[in-house]
């Protein structure tokens, strides 16, 4: 049960970083616009950053180490991240 919670809770956590938490985000993009000489890094570092599966993987992965864990994450993140679209689109329309 405890993992269970784990899981949901940094999907939660990746979602956030990735776009939902409005704080952040504007350090965000100014750690991400740091790499901008680089090129080719600075795109994947943007992808990773501001993609909600992305941000699940590698937070799970970065406290737990433990891929398949990390795996069911990320698939959590973008169900939630799916949850939260459809959510948004029905208020709008």
């Amino acid at each position: 049960m405890h993992n269970i919670l784990n899981i949901i809770g940094i999907a939660v956590i990746g979602n956030m970083i990735a776009y939902w938490f409005l704080p952040i985000q504007s350090t965000k993009r100014r750690f991400i616009d740091l790499f901008s000489k680089i090129g080719s890094f600075h795109s994947v570092l943007d992808k990773a950053l501001n993609c909600s599966k992305c941000m699940s993987f590698w937070v799970y992965l970065i406290i737990y180490h433990n891929v398949i864990g990390a795996a069911l994450c990320a698939f959590i993140g973008y169900v939630i991240n799916f949850t939260i679209d459809k959510i948004q689109s029905w208020y709008e329309g």
